[in-house]
């Protein structure tokens, strides 16, 4: 198995418009560290995907609060 071949599934709490959000995110890599911690600039890499998979968001009204829920998957 291969590191690229995993698939980091994300719930993220956002506002989006004013109005509280939990949207689903997937990504090709993890956003913690080695150490298990949320890597510096995050909530950038996770607001950068949000836009990218939901074409309805745009970057001056979306704020990602936090990550709900996590899970890697092969």
């Amino acid at each position: 198995m291969n590191k690229s071949d995993l698939k980091h599934i994300y719930v993220v709490q956002c506002l989006v418009d004013g109005k509280i959000n939990f949207l689903p995110i997937t990504l090709n890599f993890s956003l913690c560290n080695d150490e298990g911690d949320w890597i510096m600039g995050y909530k950038k890499i996770i607001k950068a995907a949000l836009i990218r998979q939901y074409y309805g968001l745009y970057v001056e009204n979306t704020y990602v609060i936090s990550i709900v829920y996590y899970h890697c998957v092969s």
